[in-house]
């Protein structure tokens, strides 16, 4: 069951509900970190490009299947880990301990960008991108804590809608590793 909390006039949706108060104010916190760099402007640019001319949906359909068996395109991953985009989260990551990763989409799902590999080139489906992206109204979505699969360690995915003045064009996620929240 989720909760949801007010963040800056913006919804806080709790995947895991059974937080206590104390928890969920250091989870917002956290949350109130990831949507400042949801505002940096190489990263706005980059969603709003990519908006503008949005992947053909079977070429990220295609593209995600051999992504999530193994065999992402290595041109893509180079780009999307080196992009302006990328190099933005890579410069907040490095100024912020306890992130392990993070990932940039458009608005519908596809990445713009990522500190490192994330595990598909579509999150569409993905939990963190449907409720933070809300339908385009926008909302920070904070996952319940899990085994990362490539990192062997718990972690929990902060997800912060991307906003070109009032209007959500994509979604930044944050992988926060548990033992370094408190």
């Amino acid at each position: 069951m989720m909760t949801a909390a007010t963040l800056d006039a913006q919804e806080v949706l709790f995947e895991d509900s059974r937080q206590s108060g104390r928890k969920k104010k250091h989870l917002e916190a956290y949350a109130q970190r990831v949507q400042i760099w949801g505002m940096v402007q190489r990263i706005v640019g980059d969603v709003r490009a990519q908006n503008e001319t949005p992947v053909p949906d079977e070429e990220v359909q295609a593209t995600d299947r051999s992504w999530r068996t193994g065999e992402p395109p290595a041109e893509l991953v180079q780009h999307l880990t080196t992009n302006e985009c990328a190099q933005a989260l890579q410069s907040v990551l490095s100024s912020s301990p306890g992130y392990a990763s993070a990932y940039v989409t458009d608005r519908t799902g596809t990445l713009v960008c990522m500190s490192s590999r994330a595990d598909g080139y579509s999150m569409a489906r993905e939990a963190p991108f449907l409720r933070s992206y809300a339908g385009g109204s926008g909302a920070i979505f904070i996952a319940k804590p899990h085994q990362d699969p490539f990192l062997g360690i718990d972690v929990l995915e902060i997800s912060v809608p991307v906003r070109d003045r009032t209007e959500v064009i994509g979604v930044l996620t944050a992988v926060r590793l548990v033992d370094q929240e408190e």
